[in-house]
């Protein structure tokens, strides 16, 4: 939990949940007993971090949560009577620092990118914080009170890794040192004879698995921990080895026992597994006295080499299956839908780590769903020269198939409708004038964070293609740009190509001009409405030469500069500059910290490409909720409540599409309240823009400023 924000220490009001506010009231800069004792050392430091998102890798970029703290309070050891000049913190707490060589990242040049997360380390996934005291006397010796925590069932004895769980249960018994040779040189000549010469609990199945993999290397660790808490500084040299090796012979004991009880539960025509795949072949008995028991290291090198060359030619083959992300054009890593519709069905994303925006080497959001073939498809595809007949028929097999599906998710939708409702915080808010709708909020009171921005999708498609006949495949809105504007939209999607005419696809429009002229016309109109404005290289496209320089050129006076304090700023502090201008080029270097510009990585989405309405509704909702809170966020998130046409459906014209679920908007927001979500939302971006849409946009950031979501 973080009582005052992030570590960044942006000069901004933080959200006042009733647990921060009990937090800050324990501290003593706010009345309370308690020193923070990083901050108290360090009040400008920033991006300490111990606490990260494990899923995303969010360590690699340092791109934490919190700091794990330290609290401290109490009276100094010092004898004097004034009791405010001393306390335990001024006067017995020399340093407070983050142990950053157990951090898995790279912190000292976070835009470099070298794979990934290879370095592993047993423990915690927290970074240990150190607190180093002076003076502190030395305590004459007592008995520990019977309430103290040590004594408590569930922390008693040294936290243990997973290593020695599994191994847990083995307890030797020292006989005397001839039976322990016998039984060594019974076991080592191939005799049958054992002798039990420990006792074993019964491992788990993770255990019998394992058993025989780096014994060697545990006992070596029990060995010596065993010396340490025993104190045998006095031991020679001579005696621990000789315990290695007693040591070592029972664990060659032990394996080859666990091996010859595996052989006798498996027959021969046992599936094999990787791990033997990997193995040498074993030699039979006849063949001990002519078979060298030690493999030499040369063969066992020869074999590593071996199979990791395989390894690396599969992993090879497998990447080149892989699409490509839109950020860095590399393989995407596949993932799988855990729950829900869409359950068990695979999508690709980026494969790096997740990390702050302004860094493009982090991971660029790409989302693609893999592609998903029937029975039907997948026989006809294996058939060549096939019936005609039978192939029409289950063409329109399939298509009626699909039509029954899209009107089922259809009234699933309906029918969430119709029990649920659409009330949420600010629903019954509807702006005076929805042209000025950020104004009527207070431009003191509302900060960026707080916005729900309301946004259109292929913002400029209104004119491209020809009427009637390519353009009802392509056009996702009906007003220019402007008029989208003028009606309460704040966030304008444009896709350009090299000769920097707008384009969706392969059909273009008109030049980006009329689009630069649309906004700085309504921002002359206007005073505190603020707009963001993404321009990006449409697919299959090149980039416009110099095109960042020419929307710098354009738009200038109006552009606010790229700088991750903007979000948590009043609407007043921004003025006069109201556009936030987001240019995402294809291979043009992206724009960097302090630019007019702002990089791709500051606007993000999840693209759901589906015409299914309640698949996008769901994935949508779950994709929401896997993004931090508005309050903590560092990069706008957007949700498209639209569905795109698809190339094996009937229905190709975006509007009759699009409907299916551009009525649901005002239920998405309730039921993303419902789910808690609620602080999450963001920008919310539609098709064919209607004034009921901006209305439940503006509504919602009504009832944040009020404070009532």
């Amino acid at each position: 939990m973080k009582p005052l924000g992030n570590d960044k220490l942006l000069h901004y009001p933080f959200p006042n949940s009733r647990f921060r506010k009990w937090l800050r009231s324990m501290l003593r800069e706010h009345g309370g007993p308690f020193f923070d004792a990083f901050r108290s050392k360090h009040p400008e430091r920033v991006g300490a971090y111990t606490c990260f998102n494990q899923k995303v890798g969010a360590e690699v970029y340092n791109y934490g949560s919190r700091i794990d703290h330290i609290l401290i309070s109490g009276a100094c050891f010092h004898h004097c009577g004034s009791v405010d000049d001393h306390s335990i913190f001024p006067c017995h707490v020399e340093e407070c620092e983050i142990m950053d060589h157990f951090r898995r990242g790279n912190s000292e040049n976070m835009s470099m990118w070298k794979g990934g997360r290879s370095s592993k380390l047993e423990g915690s996934d927290h970074i240990p914080v150190y607190i180093v005291l002076n003076e502190i006397p030395e305590l004459p010796v007592h008995n520990t009170p019977s309430s103290a925590a040590r004594y408590l069932p569930e922390i008693r004895g040294r936290q243990q890794s997973i290593v020695s769980f599994l191994r847990k249960g083995m307890i030797y018994e020292h006989k005397d040192a001839m039976s322990m040779d016998r039984a060594d040189e019974s076991c080592c000549g191939g005799g049958l004879e054992r002798k039990a010469i420990y006792k074993e609990e019964p491992p788990t199945d993770i255990a019998k698995f394992s058993k025989g993999n780096d014994l060697h290397s545990v006992i070596k660790r029990k060995i010596r921990d065993q010396l340490l808490n025993e104190g045998s500084s006095g031991n020679s040299h001579n005696s621990t080895a000789a315990l290695l090796a007693t040591q070592s012979r029972k664990a060659s004991f032990s394996c080859s026992k666990a091996v010859s009880n595996k052989k006798n539960k498996h027959n021969l025509s046992s599936q094999p597994t990787i791990k033997s795949f990997f193995q040498q072949p074993k030699s039979k008995p006849g063949d001990r006295s002519t078979n060298s028991i030690v493999t030499p290291p040369d063969t066992l090198h020869d074999k590593c080499n071996e199979a990791t060359l395989e390894w690396q030619r599969i992993q090879q083959r497998m990447k080149m299956t892989l699409p490509l992300c839109k950020g860095h054009h590399e393989p995407c890593i596949p993932r799988s839908v855990k729950k829900g519709s869409n359950i068990g069905r695979l999508f690709y994303v980026c494969a790096r780590a997740q990390g702050p925006a302004s860094n493009q080497e982090a991971n660029c959001g790409h989302f693609q769903w893999a592609t998903v073939k029937s029975k039907e498809k997948r026989r006809d595809s294996g058939k060549k020269g096939g019936n005609p007949l039978e192939a029409m028929g289950a063409f329109f097999s399939s298509q009626v198939n699909r039509r029954k599906l899209v009107t089922s998710e259809k009234q699933a939708l309906a029918t969430r409708l119709s029990a649920g409702g659409e009330a949420f915080p600010g629903s019954e808010h509807r702006p005076a004038d929805r042209k000025t709708w950020m104004a009527e909020l207070g431009p003191e009171r509302l900060r960026v964070h707080q916005l729900v921005w309301p946004g259109t999708h292929d913002s400029a498609t209104n004119k491209i293609g020809i009427p009637f006949v390519t353009r009802p495949f392509a056009q996702c809105q009906s007003l220019s740009v402007y008029e989208q504007l003028a009606a309460g939209a704040r966030v304008i999607d444009v896709r350009v190509q090299e000769e920097r005419r707008v384009c969706h696809g392969v059909l273009a429009t008109y030049s980006v001009d009329v689009v630069l002229d649309d906004v700085r016309r309504f921002l002359g109109e206007t005073a505190s409405e603020v707009v963001i404005l993404e321009v990006r290289t449409e697919f299959g496209h090149d980039d416009p030469p110099e095109f960042g320089r020419y929307l710098v050129e354009q738009l200038g006076e109006h552009l606010i500069p790229q700088d991750e304090a903007v979000f948590h700023k009043t609407i007043a502090e921004l003025l006069p500059r109201r556009l936030i201008c987001v240019w995402k080029p294809r291979k043009s270097p992206a724009p960097k910290p302090g630019e007019p510009l702002w990089s791709a990585g500051y606007l993000r989405d999840n693209w759901i490409d589906t015409d299914l309405p309640e698949t996008k509704f769901e994935s949508n909702v779950k994709f929401l909720g896997e993004q931090p809170p508005v309050a903590d966020r560092r990069f706008f998130y957007r949700v498209e409540n639209t569905v795109t046409p698809q190339a094996d459906n009937p229905v190709l014209c975006v509007r009759p599409v699009t409907r299916r679920i551009h009525g649901y908007a005002r239920l998405f927001i309730a039921e993303v309240f419902a789910k808690g979500l609620g602080d999450k939302l963001q920008v919310f971006s539609t098709d064919f823009i209607d004034g009921d849409f901006v209305d439940a946009c503006a509504g919602v950031t009504k009832a944040r400023v009020d404070g009532a979501a």
